[in-house]
């Protein structure tokens, strides 16, 4: 019996791991389709009792940075609620996470608002394993788990790179410890990833100048997730 199942969701695939003693036990997906998800029911029916974690990579994830005021409790949970329905009425898939509080004027809290804004990618799986009962731990977001990723990493300005086949180029920035700034290059049919990262890492060093988020004074610091083949 698994300790817990771990389901990685791209924009075609989803892709289960077993988990066991701290190590994964293989890999089966499923297509984003009819019969792709009627083999992941079947699949469900071994994992009744056994808590399951969801990981997504979607190009449909939008981040924006904003201000509110600093307050807590209820109080903050209505400000972000209402920043929700704002931003990102059309998806119940949110997420927010207060970066730093402003140092002058009144203090407020600059915050990440995050979200996968086509919920219909998503929800299709969420459905199958509440019909059935399924642990749900949460669903998270590969650039947001990403921080803890690279926490011990010496950098204020770091871009980090992972490849996934089941959905291709991540590149996230972290500024002072903190996502900044990420992007999903879907990478189907690709064979020679050198040349694509080459394209891509330039464009993106080019758009983060253009934000004035790079660093004037060091190198912008890279750290690149990738197998020992790679």
């Amino acid at each position: 019996m698994s300790d817990k199942l771990l389901l990685f969701l791209g924009a075609e695939w989803l892709s289960a791991h077993p988990w066991r003693q701290g190590k994964l036990q293989g890999e089966q997906t499923f297509a984003n389709d009819a019969s792709g998800r009627e083999a992941f029911a079947v699949l469900l029916r071994q994992y009744q009792h056994t808590p399951c974690y969801m990981l997504t990579d979607l190009v449909e994830e939008d981040f924006r940075f904003e201000s509110i005021p600093h307050v807590s409790g209820r109080d903050h949970a209505d400000v972000v609620g209402r920043k929700f329905e704002q931003f990102y009425r059309s998806t119940p898939l949110r997420h927010a996470q207060v970066q730093y509080r402003e140092p002058d004027g009144r203090r407020d809290d600059m915050v990440l608002f995050s979200a996968l804004t086509n919920p219909a990618l998503v929800l299709p799986w969420l459905d199958m394993m509440q019909e059935r009962e399924i642990s749900l731990a949460g669903v998270y977001s590969v650039p947001l788990i990403s921080q803890q990723l690279v926490s011990h990493i010496p950098s204020s300005h770091l871009l980090l790179l992972s490849w996934q086949k089941h959905s291709g180029l991540r590149e996230t920035y972290h500024r002072n410890g903190k996502v900044s700034f990420s992007r999903l290059t879907p990478l189907a049919g690709v064979s020679d990833i050198t040349d694509r990262l080459q394209a891509e890492l330039s464009r993106t060093y080019q758009y983060l100048g253009s934000l004035s988020l790079l660093p004037t004074d060091k190198p912008l610091d890279i750290c690149i997730i990738c197998g020992s083949g790679d």
